[in-house]
């Protein structure tokens, strides 16, 4: 007798069995795809049997089935994502421009071979295929991620892997593929822009302090340094009055601005500028579309307050050494300045001499005025020898420190001869250049009263500082008349043997009298007997040609003459063997 089971493909043999005897066999079976597919497995073993019977030695064996259901079919993959990199920030939390890495695994957690297996990372782009993946089999993928300011807006970054199969279940070929999402976290929203202003000049004085009416040059940088782009940025400098506007500013993003501001008499009683650049930007952060904007101050110190007038008084008619005699109308010029910061007012000049005052209601920092006064010498001032007039005045400053600004008075003080009407004087004019006399004294008598012109003689080369001595001479005089030494240009041109320009030329200027010397330029396959132009600057403009002559060849002789100084003249000639000049 012969058992066989198809299925496994085992078979037994039994040499004989009595009636009512068995045996039995065992055997096992590993459950297929096929057997999935069909929903059960079905086993009949078979048999052969030798009777002893000669009307049916062959028999037939009765199998008996013996079926077994299988799992239900089930074609399926699962993707699932895992984030591999780590937030730079402790919270966990992903910045603008972080890179996220992730680590996407495709598992075929069905009982059916799936095929054309796509997998796809809509976030980043990414997508990958795998030809066929066995029920429990597993590819593994990898891909990264840059965060955006969307992301920040929606306060993470969600990515989701999505797939699609193909199943050999006739019922379901194109089975779902479940995707594991994996949210990461992004920092949270931040719109903001800052303003920093830097002061690009430098101040003149030594201390680092502003005057009134310098200027101060202002560099203000917007820079947006938060997460989101900034639009509609308006920037504006108040105290300047400038503004600027930017379409848009992207997180990182700066635009820089200049402007200047001109300090005013407000700016020296506050003791700086303060100069705060403000804006306004626009969010698409929905919680806050209008975020502030921080400023950054960077004031700057002016001067000290300096509320003062500076009186002057002078006498144009009666300069330095001049006096003046009885009866004699002076007329003085009285200057009022104000030569401090800030505007005076209520100003009052007085001069007691003349008995004269003025008021001014206002003077403005640099600002004067001017007012005359005359006065008539009298015998007092010939005894006491001189006229000394004083002027005083007082001025109300704005300094509340000082609201009497201080008034430097200015005088004058004219010396009066005795009446010497009608007696002998003598005038002497003296003449001097380079610290020594040069002419002899002029001299003169004249009556006391008497006007003198006197032409000062010419210095060939120099300028006398008075070229006619005028006055009136009141008394013995004494006059020095200074010469100083003219200037006058110097020309060099540099010329090959038919005049034209082989060089450029030297220009320069020396005094009279003075010594030059000026090295003659190389010219390549050109010389000159002149290598160095030396001499004395006359009384002129004086002009110089240097003359240049062609190196002669090796071979050639023929004898090039440069005669410019000689009595011969000869210029530049050639003199060939066998001539003769005489």
């Amino acid at each position: 007798m012969k058992v066989e089971d198809e299925l496994t493909g085992e078979s037994w043999t039994v040499d004989s069995l009595a009636p009512g005897a068995s045996e039995t066999f065992e055997t096992s079976y590993t459950v297929t795809e096929a057997d999935i597919l069909a929903g059960e497995v079905v086993n009949v073993a078979t048999g052969f049997v030798t009777s002893p019977d000669p009307d049916d030695p062959n028999p037939p064996v009765d199998p008996t089935p013996d079926p077994e259901p299988t799992e239900d079919k089930k074609g399926h993959l699962t993707l699932n994502k895992v984030t591999t990199s780590t937030a730079a920030a402790e919270d966990g939390k992903y910045a603008l421009g972080e890179i996220i890495s992730y680590e996407i695994t495709a598992t075929n957690d069905g009982n059916l071979t799936l095929t054309d297996v796509k997998v796809e990372d809509e976030l980043t782009g990414d997508s990958w295929t795998v030809d066929s993946l066995a029920p429990g089999a597993s590819e593994t993928f990898e891909t990264s991620y840059t965060v955006t300011e969307a992301d920040i807006l929606a306060g993470e970054v969600v990515n989701v892997a999505t797939g699609s199969v193909t199943s050999p279940d006739p019922d379901d070929p194109n089975p779902p593929v479940d995707p594991t999402p994996d949210p990461e976290p992004t920092e949270d929203k931040n719109g903001h822009l800052t303003l920093s202003k830097v002061t690009t000049s430098t101040a003149e004085a030594a201390d680092g302090t502003y005057a009134l009416g310098e200027t101060i040059t202002y560099e203000i940088t917007a820079t947006n340094d938060g997460n989101l782009t900034l639009t509609n940025v308006k920037v504006e400098d108040e105290l300047t009055g400038d503004s600027w506007t930017v379409d848009s500013l992207a997180p990182g993003a700066s635009e820089t601005f200049e402007t200047s501001y001109t300090v005013t008499e407000a700016d020296i009683l506050a003791g700086e500028v303060v100069n705060v650049a403000t804006g306004s930007v626009t969010s698409p952060d929905p919680d806050d579309p209008n975020p502030t904007v921080d400023p950054t101050p960077d004031p700057e110190q002016t001067e000290d307050k300096n509320g003062h007038l500076t009186i002057t008084k002078d006498a144009p008619d009666y300069p330095e050494g001049m006096s003046a005699g009885l009866g004699d109308v002076i007329t003085y010029v009285i200057t009022a300045e104000n030569d401090g910061n800030l505007t005076l007012t209520d100003v009052e000049i007085e001069d007691e001499l003349t008995g004269d005052s003025w008021s001014v209601a206002s003077l403005q920092p640099g600002e004067t005025v001017t007012f005359e006064a005359e006065y008539t010498v009298t015998e007092d001032d010939v005894t006491a020898g001189g006229v000394v007039n004083t002027v005083t005045g007082t001025a109300t400053s704005p300094d509340p420190d000082a609201p009497n600004a201080p008034v430097t008075p200015g005088t004058k003080e004219i010396p009066v001869l005795p009446d010497i009407a009608g007696e002998q004087v003598t005038l002497t004019i003296r003449y001097f250049a380079d610290g020594r006399k040069v002419f002899d004294d002029f001299t003169a008598i004249y009556t006391a009263g008497d006007e003198y012109d006197v032409t000062s003689p010419r210095l060939a080369g120099y300028t006398a500082d008075q070229r006619r001595v005028r006055g009136t001479i009141d008394g013995d005089l004494v006059i020095d008349v200074h010469y100083t030494r003219n200037m006058y240009n110097l020309t060099i041109t540099y010329v090959d043997q038919y005049g034209n320009q082989i060089a450029v030329p030297y220009t320069g200027r020396a005094a009279y009298g003075a010594g030059y010397s000026v090295t003659s330029p190389a010219v390549p396959g050109y010389y000159t007997t002149q290598l160095v132009v030396n001499g004395t600057m006359p009384g002129r403009d004086l002009q110089i040609t240097v003359y240049y002559l062609p190196i002669p060849e090796e071979g050639d002789d023929t004898l090039v003459i440069d005669d410019y100084g000689t009595p011969l003249g000869l210029g530049n000639t050639n003199l060939n063997a066998g001539d003769c000049f005489e």
